[in-house]
């Protein structure tokens, strides 16, 4: 009775938007290997690659939904 009915598995790449102080955005660059934790899973470490480096944006700009910057 309540067993799930069907499991939902994510196919797409996931894109996280992150803002940094303006000295670590000089080191920055595409192409460079990522690695990022969130306080909600510890322990975890989640790998990826830096796509993009926008040189200004107003922190006002980022807003936590389903689609991010891109």
């Amino acid at each position: 009775p309540l067993a799930p009915a069907m499991t939902f598995v994510h196919t797409e790449d996931i894109t996280y938007t992150a803002a940094f102080r303006q000295n670590s955005l000089q080191r920055l660059k595409p192409g460079f290997e990522a690695e990022f934790m969130f306080r909600a899973i510890p322990g975890k470490v989640f790998r990826g690659e830096v796509i993009d480096v926008i040189p200004a944006i107003g922190e006002s700009q980022i807003q936590a939904r389903g689609a991010l910057l891109g």
